[in-house]
């Protein structure tokens, strides 16, 4: 029995693809929290960012000072070792770091590890967009390296948009919203 040397190319897939004979549905939720949720989420919000910019910051002085360290002629074996911006080497450096640094031993306990872990999460694929980008190896417009976060002005608070439902549709604040719609079947 002969086989076909030639093989059919495979194709790229792009995006979701529901296999055939099958519904895709996707439910949007609206959040209203009390006053003390509220407070809880902005907490935990704030806490992601401020890993995210310690974990920016904190690569970019490592890269800043190798640069620094390249124009006095030092030598590449006396200089300042390369940061990793990889996230189990930003998790175990933001665990060394967060119970000294003032920026987090006051209230780092009070939200959850995931909170700061999404942090680091997010500046790690900053980072590797960035590298990808500059290699060439990534897709679509070219990335630049993430920009050094810049400190909030004294005394100013995080203040969040308020909460919307989707399509731009404000969300109450006298109760829950509510939105439903029926959903026919793709055939």
């Amino acid at each position: 029995m002969a086989q076909d040397t030639e093989q059919q190319p495979k194709k790229k897939r792009r995006g979701f693809e529901p296999r055939p004979g099958h519904v895709v549905q996707a439910f949007v939720f609206a959040l209203d929290p009390g006053v003390a949720a509220e407070r809880k989420l902005r907490s935990h919000c704030g806490a992601a960012r401020t890993a995210y910019n310690w974990a920016v910051s904190s690569v970019l002085a490592s890269w800043d000072q190798r640069k620094a360290e390249e124009t006095y002629d030092i030598g590449e074996t006396e200089r300042t070792p390369w940061r990793s911006w990889s996230l189990p080497s930003l998790r175990r450096a933001f665990n060394a770091a967060k119970r000294d640094d003032p920026r987090f031993c006051d209230w780092w306990e009070a939200n959850s590890k995931e909170a700061y872990s999404t942090g680091l999460a997010n500046a790690s694929a900053a980072f590797d967009a960035y590298a990808k980008s500059k290699r060439g190896e990534r897709r679509g417009p070219r990335v630049g390296r993430p920009p050094h976060p810049q400190p909030p002005p004294p005394g100013a608070r995080a203040q969040a948009p308020p909460p919307r439902l989707a399509a731009g549709v404000p969300a109450s604040r006298t109760g829950p919203a509510h939105r439903a719609e029926t959903v026919e079947p793709v055939a």
